[in-house]
């Protein structure tokens, strides 16, 4: 079995991505999105398990479109306040 210089939690990262959208809003989008974008980044520069490729980027893809959901609706309901 291969050793990595660096351990990428991708259960950690989609637990994140699905908590952006039950609970937690940006809150756990942003993490979910930077922390998968981190991982992604060590896993194709060798440093960590390819096997976690797909929980990350799933997690990834969740907290990015929660926080641009989030994102759009505050825009919206500020602009429609009245």
């Amino acid at each position: 079995m291969q050793q990595y210089e660096r351990t990428v939690n991708g259960a950690w990262i989609l637990v994140l991505g699905i908590l952006s959208w039950v609970a937690c809003s940006c809150i756990a989008g942003v993490p979910a999105w930077t922390l998968g974008n981190s991982a992604l980044d060590d896993i194709d520069k060798g440093l960590a398990d390819p096997s976690q490729r797909g929980l990350a980027d799933a997690g990834r893809m969740l907290g990015m479109a929660n926080t641009v959901f989030t994102l759009v609706a505050a825009i919206w309901y500020v602009l429609t306040k009245t």
